[in-house]
């Protein structure tokens, strides 16, 4: 499953760089075996359990219920007494949905950082096509 993930992540950077200036190549910020060796740094960490990550950080993961094993995260972070919520999330799921849970219902947050990508049914992805929409627009 990393190696998917880490495979698409690559090729949507790769992607996402190209959107700059189609003339200029630009190096990826990083390359598969760069994300491969950071994986040795990941934990297991439960839904609804908080983890600290670092002094006065703390992370917990929720249901997203968009595929199996998807969730959003909430990172908190306390500095100087003031404490700041910012959640993470790609695509979220509709609820009833039969082979997956329902998602979480939402978080309160200071900030919200979203990345989803849409598709119509029956319409096929085409990455490259995707890039170049966003590009000319």
């Amino acid at each position: 499953m990393h190696a998917i993930s880490i495979e698409n992540e690559t090729h949507l950077l790769k992607c996402g760089l190209r959107l700059e200036d189609r003339n200029t190549p630009v190096p990826p910020l990083y390359t598969v075996t760069d994300a491969e060796n950071v994986t040795r740094h990941f934990e297991r960490c439960a839904l609804h359990e908080r983890k600290t990550i670092g002094d006065g950080i703390q992370v917990e993961f929720n249901n997203a219920g968009h595929i199996l094993g998807s969730a959003f995260a909430l990172l908190e972070c306390v500095q100087n007494g003031k404490r700041t919520r910012i959640l993470f999330s790609g695509d979220l799921g509709r609820p009833g949905v039969p082979i997956l849970r329902d998602p979480d219902p939402a978080v309160e947050a200071d900030y919200s950082y979203s990345r989803a990508l849409t598709v119509n049914r029956g319409e096929s992805f085409d990455l490259d096509r995707v890039c170049g929409s966003l590009s000319a627009g």
